[in-house]
């Protein structure tokens, strides 16, 4: 199984995948229990797996279960990631021209450009290290798509996120985000719901008087600005839509009365 990390998957999923293999159809609660781990992060593994195609949701009476894909099934898998990385050799050479291009010294820019899986990881990483206010408007399922479990973990850890107070415009309406939207809500972060029928291809991020643009479709990259007017247009038109939204969208509390 240990070759399954070529394909991204974490020996964390790759054991959960596993399990769900040797158990079946199984929900969350059982897989769970099974592995002796928090339902919450269950639910992130899940997410990351289905994401890459290696675990589908059944609904059956308005309970959700999860199946493995079969094995012999990894092989589409396979020659998706084969044919991403033959379109990647192809466009070496673009690429080389590109870093020749902006090789010599020249004065600092306020634009930084981010390419790639790769660029996705860096910007993520130093919105991670921000301190201070975050405002984030977009997709974050579509974001997970990119992100190894291992980062995610380290943006989701307790320390880390004491020291930044984040405001959520999101469209995901995933069962994982709804549900840490109601465990979390009086911790790190304040979370307001965008129309389920939005879905948008990207996002931007304020923070540290930054501001980052991302288009996550059909090709990931993004772009850091450190302009201040443009930063200032984009924090207004953010809290245009923080306050509009106050008390919409509000989706159905998985968790009951609590």
């Amino acid at each position: 199984m240990n070759n399954l990390a070529i394909l991204g998957i974490s020996e964390k999923e790759q054991l959960t995948y596993q399990t769900i293999l040797q158990t079946g159809i199984v929900s969350a609660r059982e897989l769970s229990d099974i592995l002796s781990i928090k339902r919450t992060t269950v639910y992130l593994y899940l997410e990351q797996l289905k994401q890459k195609g290696f675990v589908f949701e059944i609904t059956n009476q308005k309970k959700k279960y999860f199946q493995a894909v079969n094995p012999r099934g990894l092989k589409q898998v396979v020659k998706s990631k084969i044919t991403e990385l033959e379109k990647l050799e192809k466009d070496i050479p673009n690429l080389i021209q590109q870093f020749q291009t902006t090789k010599q010294p020249r004065k600092r820019s306020a634009t930084k450009l981010y390419k790639g899986i790769v660029g996705m990881q860096e910007l993520v990483e130093e919105v991670a290290n921000a301190k201070g206010e975050v405002c984030f408007l977009g997709s974050i399922k579509a974001l997970q798509n990119y992100l190894s479990f291992e980062l995610l973990e380290k943006i989701y850890t307790q320390p880390r996120r004491r020291n930044m107070n984040i405001d959520y415009l999101i469209s995901d309406w995933a069962e994982s985000t709804v549900r840490r939207f109601y465990e979390e809500r009086q911790l790190f972060s304040k979370t307001r719901f965008l129309p389920p029928e939005l879905e948008p291809k990207g996002a931007f991020v304020i923070f540290n008087n930054k501001l980052i643009v991302a288009q996550f479709f059909p090709e990931p990259h993004g772009i850091v600005i450190e302009e201040p007017t443009l930063i200032s247009m984009f924090k207004l038109a953010f809290m245009s839509f923080w306050k509009d939204l106050e008390g919409k969208n509000l989706p159905p509390n998985p968790l009951g009365n609590e």
